[in-house]
């Protein structure tokens, strides 16, 4: 299959064409939906303690694309909620987490949002990261396409505050 899709990447170079993979992959495990689920889980039984929401606006531009690890280490704002158990924002939160399904992807973003989940001893739980397209994702560093209404639910909340 890797054979295959180098031959394809390279007959699309030759022949001048874009050669951008869309390709989703199966998750024949269900690993990253697993994932998923065990961050909806933990919000469901306030095992969240901490939530950051990273960001890197548009209007900033780079010359390569910005990885998962990229943003987490040096977004250009970090939102840092210390107590999301007992906020409203935390069944909000809940439930946006609630329409993520993902699909693992071999497309790398340009991760201009990102999530970020702790426990309450401080324990990094796991991050989720988007693409400006919404679509095109990462959970911590494995790369997904991502439906539901989380990325929504990230710009409509926080992007007038990320200018």
């Amino acid at each position: 299959m890797r054979l295959q899709s180098v031959a394809i990447v390279l007959t699309a170079i030759l022949a001048g064409q874009p050669c951008v993979s869309r390709t989703a992959y199966a998750d024949p495990s269900g690993e990253l939906q697993a994932r998923i689920g065990s961050i909806q889980n933990a919000m469901r039984n306030r095992k969240v303690a901490r939530v950051e929401i990273l960001s890197v606006p548009p209007r900033i531009e780079t010359d390569i694309a910005i990885t998962s690890a990229a943003l987490e280490k040096q977004p250009e704002y970090r939102l840092i909620i210390r107590d999301i158990s007992v906020l409203a924002l935390r069944e909000k939160l809940s439930k946006a987490l609630d329409t993520v399904i993902v699909t693992p992807s071999s497309e790398l973003g340009d991760y201009r949002w990102g999530v970020v989940f702790y426990d309450d001893q401080g324990k990094r739980i796991m991050g989720i990261f988007f693409a400006p397209d919404g679509r095109h994702g990462a959970i911590d560093s494995a790369t997904a396409l991502v439906d539901g209404q989380l990325y929504r639910w990230l710009t409509r909340t926080y992007a007038d505050c990320f200018q």
